[in-house]
């Protein structure tokens, strides 16, 4: 066979393929390529951490407004406790020693008033720091950003030992309805018998509504904690899962920045 000419050859060489160095790396599904380029990835990683930051802020305003409407409804709910516990029983000291036309007195000769003086403390106390934290809202941001970094520290905490409180004083106002509390009594048949007797002294109707209420009340703050709680607990979650990305993305932006 004879050698190629001079022109076959220049067309040989030609022909022969040219490996580009870049296409002998391996490549693997796993790898993200777009992290070679530095500027592309500083920049969409900068652009996470703003979203990021946005989320948080989004979090924190979302918290500072339940954590208001929260303590707004506390408030209520725990002014109209008091009342009614101090309704209570300051009728009964007026007419406790009341002598009626049959030689009896309008209330049982064994009252107890442990159930309605338990729901007025608690009451009182809640309604104390209710208006503290409302009033440092009132005052300004930076009080109110003060009370909201307290609440957001401990806010599940008192959520929780809220939820058991107002439950427990519920269920032990409730457990107390034997007769012989203000409540019990202000409801029962006996207190109907006397309706005539005490007419213009005292009215037992209205003590026994007003008092149910006030039952009625604990179960709507005992459900009410219980939401602020478990709406806590997704919130904290979502926060502290935005704060480990964002570090995580700060420490890959610091790593290509060498």
């Amino acid at each position: 066979m004879s050698p190629p000419n001079k022109y076959e050859k220049a067309h040989f060489i030609e022909t022969v393929p040219v490996h580009d160095e870049s296409d002998s790396k391996p490549s693997h599904p796993l790898v993200d390529h777009s992290l070679d380029s530095k500027p592309n990835s500083h920049q969409q990683l900068s652009n996470d951490l703003e979203r990021l930051q946005q989320r948080d802020m989004v979090l924190q305003r979302h918290m500072k407004r339940l954590n208001f409407v929260i303590r707004l409804f506390s408030t209520l709910m725990s002014g109209y406790c008091l009342g009614s516990m101090l309704y209570a029983l300051i009728t009964y000291n007026n007419t406790k020693n009341v002598m009626l036309s049959n030689g009896q007195h309008p209330w049982s000769p064994t009252t107890v008033l442990w159930p309605t003086y338990l729901v007025l403390a608690t009451a009182a106390l809640t309604l104390l720091m209710n208006i503290i934290t409302m009033c440092l809202y009132f005052k300004g941001s930076a009080a109110a950003d003060r009370a909201d970094n307290i609440s957001g520290y401990i806010g599940i905490a008192l959520a929780g030992v809220n939820a058991v409180v107002w439950a427990v004083n519920a269920g032990l106002f409730k457990m107390a309805n034997t007769g012989n509390d203000l409540w019990g009594w202000s409801c029962s048949p006996a207190a109907d018998a006397l309706k005539d007797e005490v007419n213009g002294i005292l009215n037992f109707n209205s003590l026994c509504q007003v008092q149910t209420g006030t039952w009625i009340v604990t179960i709507a703050k005992t459900a009410m904690y219980l939401i602020m709680f478990a709406i806590y607990v997704v919130m904290l979650s979502l926060w502290i899962n935005g704060r480990r990305m964002m570090r995580r993305k700060e420490q890959l932006m610091a790593t290509q920045a060498y």
